[in-house]
């Protein structure tokens, strides 16, 4: 994972949660794809606005890695049962918002842990396939699908999008996406994740980016406020096309 590429997950991350999902402190969001580029982004981001965060991953280990994240529970989402698994790991036995990047065939169970007036936000297909979901039951749930496509973003409001990467990498204290949590998801094995040191002090779990990757990543991304990534944290382009 190059720089820009790791800088697309970040800020997918956090356009999903604070722009489309309006995610708010104390709210419960779980998180499919938890070991992946957005999802580990989102894990944190999440984390870091207080909110509550249940991590779906299919191994132990991916789990573990969610959990060193920040994560506040795990599920298996290669369970026969997770919508039981979900059930117990949420305070209210409901989650508040879904990140998912992942689509496939837990698409419809996770849209049925919502609460009412929950947000379903889609990022992508990583499970390969792009499922169906029956109209009813959003009206039974009173909740929202929401489209989450970076793209648009970063084409229609650009000045907005540059204006969110500074916050990502500046650690302003009064936005919520303060890096001072953050880890690279390659953090501990290799490749970009070496330029991230373990944090030292203060409170908190995970890493904090050394100045240096900070500041070039900072460069990168002030070059165009339009920003066009090398590749989609959507993952295949096919599911993207207008009908």
């Amino acid at each position: 994972m190059n720089a820009a590429a790791m800088l697309v997950d970040y800020q997918t991350a956090h356009y999903a949660l604070f722009e489309r999902g309006q995610i708010k402190a104390g709210e419960t969001v779980l998180i499919a794809g938890a070991a992946g580029g957005v999802g580990s982004a989102a894990v944190q981001l999440a984390a870091q606005a207080e909110a509550y965060v249940i991590a779906a991953a299919s191994t132990a280990e991916k789990r573990n890695r969610a959990r060193d994240l920040g994560a506040h529970a795990t599920i298996n989402s290669a369970s026969d049962d997770i919508r039981a698994e979900i059930k117990a790991a949420a305070p209210r036995g409901v989650v508040d918002m879904v990140v998912d990047p992942v689509g496939g065939s837990i698409f419809e169970v996770l849209f049925r842990s919502l609460a009412k007036e929950g947000r379903h936000l889609v990022v992508g297909f990583a499970g390969g396939s792009i499922p169906a979901l029956p109209a009813n039951l959003r009206l039974l749930k009173s909740a929202a699908l929401v489209g989450v496509d970076i793209r648009h973003f970063l084409a229609s409001r650009p000045h907005e999008a540059q204006a969110a990467r500074a916050a990502l990498f500046d650690r302003d204290p009064h936005a919520y996406s303060s890096a001072d949590r953050f880890v690279s998801p390659l953090a501990g094995k290799g490749g970009a994740g070496g330029d991230f040191a373990p944090r030292q002090g203060g409170k908190g779990r995970g890493a904090t980016p050394r100045s240096g990757r900070v500041k070039r990543l900072k460069e990168r991304s002030q070059k165009s406020a339009s920003f066009a990534p090398l590749a989609t944290p959507q993952g295949n382009d096919r599911y993207l096309r207008a009908p």
